[in-house]
């Protein structure tokens, strides 16, 4: 609620799917292997090929980072404002002169 009545930024990322290089294919099925060897000491050759054939050869990459702003939502400056000045900004004025009435369009 206080990031409505006060308005924000934040940041949206794009990535894109992009094939890995043979080089750094490579080296993540390496490491990968060293991973499983580690865990499987004991796997089947098929086992270790099934494995190497699962490890994906694209990775995702940013490609757009954008910071937006979100602007102030009127109802959650409101209450905000009520909330933190109820003196000054509670529904009913009834201390108001005439003057101060008519000047913000109130008629008493």
């Amino acid at each position: 609620m206080i990031k409505n009545g006060t308005g924000y930024d934040y940041e949206e990322v794009t990535y894109v799917t992009v094939e890995m290089g043979r080089e750094e294919h490579d080296e993540l099925v390496d490491a990968k292997l060293d991973e499983f060897d580690e865990q499987y000491p004991d796997a089947y050759r098929e086992e270790r090929l099934s494995f190497i054939s699962s490890i994906p050869k694209t990775k995702e990459v940013v490609s757009k980072r954008v910071t937006k702003h979100k602007s102030l939502e009127t109802p959650a400056q409101i209450f905000w404002l009520k909330n933190r000045m109820p003196d000054q900004w509670r529904d009913n004025h009834s201390g108001w002169t005439v003057k101060q009435a008519e000047s913000f369009g109130r008629t008493y």
